[in-house]
């Protein structure tokens, strides 16, 4: 359903010839979609026998592993880019999709709806234009809700802050899935944003992603007590306003048994948490300085723009997590996942310091960091005590996102 729309004034260039044009042009995938993105020129598709315009997609991919898909939706180019973008599909389109999946359920022969929709994974600001646009994926979705086939229609989110923000401001939703847990609260803003637009928050792994509470580090469970970590976090979570939901990643009937212990115990959250709380604290303070404490964050580059693609703002969240609390198994794996993880986990960690980057061109984006030269020995301390095997999420290579 690929619509190239018109030249607008623009050079125009065959659909024939396009990968032969990106071949000749482009060093590299990051090469290419830099250039592409301007759209320099518009495709012209000619009439296939039959009448109907030739149609088609271009993926690519380079040396590195990395790839991107290139696509026209109503006139306007949208590019996936990242290692995780290697197939595409055809036709049916999201609605027919989307229908064969109700089918498939048995709902509308029970005359039941799908209660709950979820866009899932809408994880940087392409891929929420992509729902938000008109006549995309979102306004299918309200056009079933309008006629009783869907109940609340939600997205499901590990996108930077001000893209959840944006959705959030959209009200194109009903409800929200992101990660806020004790270890990492940067969302917290969103949480209170989707209170104001009457949305309900799921919370995204609290047990996993909030530092491995099924396997808990000596140092944090210590901290905890008298409760255990993932009743603690529960606790920290439900007792928060705006909450509504948590994920419980239940791999036998026994791995209920904490969750519920919190649950019993919500009434008294306000007693048990306060004690926790300052004991964690009062930890972090003594393992970090104070200064760092204060301003660490302030004049870090995105990943975008930094030497490697290397995330400093996460690979120093690490630091500190393993410094403070001990969460050693839980930081190895965030680590190792760096440079795996496409949009859902992006940028890549500290291997490629001293190699692929040199300290001169991190310190080059550091001008605004009042730690600018401190941060390349962490990231080497970091790399010592983390660097090991990379990671792969945990339904990657199953074709799910």
């Amino acid at each position: 359903e690929s619509n190239y729309g018109g030249a607008n004034g623009k050079p125009t260039l065959s659909i024939a010839a396009w990968a032969q044009y990106v071949l000749d042009n482009y060093g590299s995938v990051s090469e290419a979609v830099t250039a592409l993105r301007q759209e320099p020129f518009r495709i012209v598709a000619p009439l296939l026998p039959g009448g109907k315009p030739a149609q088609g997609h271009l993926s690519i991919s380079d040396a590195t592993g990395d790839s991107a898909i290139f696509e026209y939706i109503n006139g306007k180019l949208v590019i996936h880019h990242g290692k995780q973008y290697n197939v595409m599909t055809n036709s049916p389109s999201f609605e027919q999709q989307l229908a064969l999946s109700v089918e498939r359920l048995g709902l509308e022969a029970r005359g039941e709806r799908l209660d709950l929709l979820g866009f899932h994974g809408v994880n940087n600001a392409e891929l929420l234009e992509q729902v938000l646009r008109p006549g995309g994926c979102l306004a299918v979705a309200r056009r079933w809700q309008a006629a009783g086939r869907v109940g609340h229609i939600g997205l499901s989110t590990h996108a930077p802050l001000p893209v959840i923000l944006e959705a959030i401001a959209s009200d194109g939703f009903d409800y929200i899935n992101l990660h806020w847990y004790f270890i990492r609260q940067d969302n917290r803003p969103a949480v209170e944003a989707a209170m104001a637009h009457d949305m309900g928050v799921f919370v995204i792994s609290p047990t996993d992603k909030g530092g491995h509470l099924h396997t808990p580090a000596p140092r944090f469970s210590a901290l905890c007590e008298p409760l255990h970590p993932i009743v603690f976090n529960d606790l920290f979570c439900l007792s928060a306003p705006g909450i509504h939901t948590i994920s419980v990643g239940a791999a036998r009937l026994s791995d209920f048994d904490r969750h519920l212990e919190a649950v019993a115990l919500l009434p008294q959250a306000s007693q048990l948490l306060p004690p926790i709380l300052e004991r964690l604290e009062a930890a972090r303070r003594q393992a970090l300085d104070p200064r760092w404490l204060a301003s660490w964050q302030q004049g870090l580059p995105a990943w975008e723009a930094t030497p490697g693609g290397l995330n400093l703002p996460l690979l120093l969240w690490l630091h500190n997590l393993l410094e403070a609390w001990g969460l050693e198994d839980y930081c190895r794996a965030r680590y190792g996942l760096l440079g795996e993880g496409g949009h859902w986990f992006p940028g890549h960690n500290a291997n490629g310091l001293d190699g692929e980057v040199s300290e001169q061109e991190l310190r080059a984006v550091l001008g605004e960091s009042p730690w600018a030269e401190e941060i390349p020995a962490i990231l080497r301390r970091l790399r010592e005590r983390l660097g090991g095997e990379q990671q792969q999420r945990l339904m990657a290579g199953t074709g799910k996102p």
